[in-house]
């Protein structure tokens, strides 16, 4: 929802925020993530606040999705993670090969054998 212009949060005191997780988070209370306030013009608003441009941001080439071979299957994940400097990378990325492994070994052995070789 970070991304969608239309896709608001509002907190008890009127903050517009572009993200459920962002109001009463204090790493999100700086400007630059609040998108404004309902108690003032809306020509005030940031539109461009910090995550509203991600999908701008994460075509620089120097971020690590950008390197990322799974970057087409999970679309850089949580944007609010992402711009904590922790990408929320999915579990399979560490392990692909064990999975891929174990898919083959399933589909081309019977149960049976698996635990006949144990």
């Amino acid at each position: 929802m970070v991304v969608h212009q239309k896709s608001e949060v509002y907190d008890a005191y009127g903050n517009i925020y572009p993200c459920w997780e962002f109001p009463y988070t204090p790493f999100y209370e700086q400007e630059e993530y609040l998108i404004g306030n309902v108690k003032l013009p809306a020509e005030t608003y940031n539109t461009h606040a910090k995550t509203r441009d991600w999908h701008e941001d994460i075509k620089d080439p120097n971020i690590w999705c950008s390197k990322c071979k799974f970057f087409p299957v999970c679309g850089g994940a949580c944007p609010k993670s992402w711009y904590e400097g922790q990408p929320a990378c999915p579990s399979f990325k560490y392990n692909i090969e064990d999975r891929l492994f174990l898919a083959y070994y399933l589909q081309n052995n019977s149960t049976k054998s698996i635990f006949e070789t144990m």
